[in-house]
């Protein structure tokens, strides 16, 4: 009779510490299932965000590609700008001189209509 309640006894432990250990094993399941949803979600953000980060290097290097364009074109226009400066300077000079040149041609015409007119008098 005592060994048959010690055994009740010692059942009644066994069936608390069985219950005790698959509240603990459910409890360790659910913490696992819900540290592998989280584990994929932040996998999924980490897809996305190498996604994104692809993108965002491409777009980076067709700006780059770009600058480095508009910064030739940029080299080639100061160039036309310079040489088409350096050709008004060219053009101005040549006005000058040419100026120069038909104010003396005027004043020889002058002069000779002149001494035409006063040897027209004279005879």
């Amino acid at each position: 009779y005592k060994n048959k309640a010690k055994a009740e006894k010692d059942k009644a432990a066994m069936e608390r510490d069985l219950m005790d250990t698959r509240g603990g094993l459910d409890e360790a399941m659910r913490d696992r299932a819900n540290m592998e949803r989280n584990c994929k979600m932040t996998q999924g953000l980490i897809v996305e965000a190498n996604t994104k980060l692809d993108e965002l290097a491409r777009a980076l290097n067709e700006s780059d590609s770009t600058k480095k364009k508009l910064q030739v074109e940029a080299q080639d226009l100061s160039r036309q700008i310079e040489e088409t400066e350096n050709a008004i300077g060219n053009l101005s000079k040549n006005k000058i001189s040419l100026s120069t040149q038909l104010e003396d041609t005027k004043r020889l015409a002058d002069a000779e209509a002149r001494d035409r007119a006063s040897l027209l008098t004279k005879f």
